[in-house]
């Protein structure tokens, strides 16, 4: 039995269960203690047409590993506290307070991306950027590529003076315009969907690097951070955002089955943060 890094079995999603998390009409979910957690993704990615600046898979500098390759390289990541999970598990899970997943999972990558390059540790408020998105800031859905395309368009200003869930056009100040020019989502990759995009994007982690998750029967749009072998199946491994206490080990938990094959997915590259900040 494999666990997680506190030591008990990890929290995952299969074909066995899936329909725990299957929203209703208003985008929330309500967990087995009676809580209630709001996903948001708009199910269809091709609704939106995508103006993200990315690269072609073929020019990232990525390699796709085979199955066995990444069976290997995960489970090597893991016995040497190595996975990006181990990078991230001090930082506390974002928390979404409405249907803002769409952009809640980009922000979550991304300060991981700052951690990951040795930068100092920063939030990028994900309301911040959906103040660019919709009138309503995207409380009732969105697409994750739309909000991928203004984090690189605006930049983020950081949550310490914009919160996460700060849904008031009054943060929109002189200061959080000039704060937001010091962190910048620079480079992305698409990596498609279903099958193929899984194992691209299973191969960026083994590199790496965060990625963006979009499922259309969850509802739902996470990042995934690492992976494990699990009963002789890799399974994804992503991180919530419905805080440290609202799923799985600290927000992180895995995906197996055909559930774990998104609907659409992105490799997060890299970050800039201005020196500056």
């Amino acid at each position: 039995m494999i666990t997680s890094l506190n030591g008990k079995p990890p929290h995952v999603i299969d074909d066995s269960n899936y329909r725990d998390y299957v929203p209703d009409a208003d985008y929330v979910v309500k967990d087995n203690k009676g809580n209630l957690h709001f996903t948001g993704c708009l199910p269809v990615e091709e609704w939106y047409p995508a103006r993200m600046a990315t690269l072609p898979f073929e020019a990232s500098g990525i390699v796709e590993y085979d199955e066995q390759e990444v069976k290997e390289r995960l489970e090597n990541m893991w016995a040497h506290e190595a996975s990006l999970m181990h990078l991230g598990y001090e930082m506390d899970a974002l928390k979404q307070e409405a249907g803002t997943c769409w952009i809640f999972g980009t922000c979550g990558a991304a300060s991981l991306m700052l951690t990951c390059a040795g930068l100092p540790y920063r939030v990028p408020s994900p309301a911040s950027v959906a103040y660019h998105c919709y009138s309503n800031f995207g409380v009732r859905g969105g697409y994750p590529s739309l909000g991928v395309e203004k984090f690189q368009e605006h930049g983020a200003t950081d949550a310490r003076l914009w919160p996460a869930n700060g849904y008031s056009r009054n943060y929109d100040t002189d200061k959080t315009q000039a704060d937001r020019k010091h962190q910048w989502l620079e480079e992305v990759v698409e990596a498609g969907s279903g099958e193929s995009g899984f194992w691209r994007c299973m191969s960026a982690i083994c590199q790496g690097h965060p990625v963006g998750l979009s499922y259309s029967w969850w509802s739902h749009y996470v990042y995934g951070c690492w992976g494990r072998v699990n009963g002789g199946e890799v399974q994804m491994g992503i991180r919530n955002s419905w805080g440290n206490d609202g799923y799985g080990d600290k927000g992180f938990g895995l995906i197996g089955g055909r559930r774990k094959y998104p609907s659409w997915s992105c490799i997060f590259l890299r970050m800039r943060q201005s020196p500056g900040a």
